[in-house]
């Protein structure tokens, strides 16, 4: 259950950055239905070569706004996607499809930084649940005609992860 509100809580946050970048770029003199077009383009990473556009990349303030929001949809789908897949994936569904005499399998999660290969997310014992935190990487990329994003991208990799362990309640214990 607590990791169905985490991706509820998620999507709410996302709609609250889309409704932000809307009146953002309202502000700037675009018309709101051109304004939430463009925001909803850039954040999904879809749809934002439209001639539309051009007015929105031709303005340094709507082009900050729009960069910071595909940095935020980059960031923001990538955490719904990571929430989802936690939240179906327990120690209990592992336990499940163990066979029996084989050693208890810990488990829970995979982790994959660009350019590496993927890392097991194991839940140590007597803990459960893993607090994952990840880092940013700020770095310049160049489209193919040569144009700079003047550092605007970013890289998400796996800082740490920890096992978190709450003793089980007085009431619980015979």
């Amino acid at each position: 259950m607590p990791g169905v509100l985490a991706v509820l809580a998620a999507i709410l946050v996302l709609g609250l950055v889309l409704r932000v970048g809307t009146v953002a770029l309202t502000l700037t003199g675009i018309s709101h239905d051109v304004a939430r077009f463009q925001v909803r383009s850039a954040f999904f990473g879809a749809g934002f070569t439209t001639a539309e556009s051009e007015s929105v990349v031709n303005h340094p303030v709507r082009r900050r706004i729009v960069q910071w929001l595909i940095v935020w949809g980059a960031i923001g789908l990538t955490s719904i996607l990571g929430s989802s897949v936690l939240t179906l994936t327990c120690l209990g569904m592992v336990r499940r499809s163990q066979q029996p005499g084989e050693d208890e399998r810990r488990e829970i999660a995979l982790w994959k930084d660009a350019g590496s290969t993927v890392r097991e997310l194991c839940l140590p014992a007597g803990c459960q649940a893993l607090r994952v935190s990840l880092a940013l990487d700020w770095e310049e990329t160049f489209a193919l005609d040569g144009r700079s994003d003047q550092g605007f991208s970013v890289k998400v990799h796996l800082a740490s992860v920890q096992g978190i362990g709450v003793p089980p309640p007085s009431w619980l214990e015979a």
